[in-house]
C-alpha cells in the first residue's frame, strides 16, 4: 500500500490537467499516445457506465472514467470503497487535490484505481490500471499518466 500512496503523490500533478481537460470538455481521444500503446473503442455499455477513455499496450488498460459523487465527501466515498470490498483505500490530499487511491481484485486481478473527487461538481475523475499487481505494474501507470498529462 506505501507504493500506493507514493503514486498518488506522484499523481496528484499529473491528474490535474485531466480534471481540466473534463471542465473545458477536451477529447482524449485527440491525446497521443506512447509508443506500443493504442486507444481502445468504448462499447455504449461501459460508456453508460462513465467510462470516457480505454488504453491498452496488449498486457494492460488504462481506463478513464467520470463518475457521480451523489453529493458525498472524500472520507464518506472512501469508506464506501472500502464496504465495496476495495483493498487498500487511502486518502491523500495534495495541493487541495482530494485523491482515493485503491485497489480492487476480481477473479485474481489486481487492478489500481485513483480518483480525483471534486465534491462541489459532484463529480470524481477515475483512472483503473489492469493488472496492476506489482512494482512494475505501477511504475507502467505512473508512465502513462505522465505522458499523457504532459500533453494537457
Amino acid at each position: 500500500m506505501k507504493k500506493l500512496i507514493a503514486i498518488l503523490a506522484l499523481l496528484c500533478v499529473v491528474v490535474m490537467p485531466f480534471a481540466a481537460m473534463a471542465e473545458a470538455d477536451a477529447e482524449p481521444a485527440e491525446l497521443e499516445l506512447p509508443e506500443g500503446w493504442t486507444a481502445v473503442e468504448v462499447s455504449a455499455e461501459d460508456a453508460e457506465n462513465g467510462i470516457l477513455y480505454a488504453v491498452t499496450n496488449g498486457e494492460s488498460v488504462l481506463t478513464i472514467s467520470f463518475v457521480a459523487t451523489e453529493g458525498k465527501t472524500v472520507e464518506q466515498l472512501a469508506e464506501e470503497a472500502k464496504n465495496d470490498g476495495m483493498i487498500d483505500v487511502e486518502i491523500q490530499n495534495e495541493d487541495g487535490a482530494d485523491l482515493i487511491g485503491f485497489k480492487s481484485e476480481v477473479e485474481g486481478v489486481v487492478s489500481a484505481h485513483v480518483a480525483l473527487v471534486h465534491a462541489e461538481e459532484n463529480m470524481m475523475i477515475v483512472f483503473s490500471f489492469t493488472p496492476c499487481a506489482d512494482e512494475a505494474a505501477e511504475a507502467a501507470f505512473v508512465e502513462l499518466m505522465q505522458f499523457l498529462a504532459a500533453q494537457l
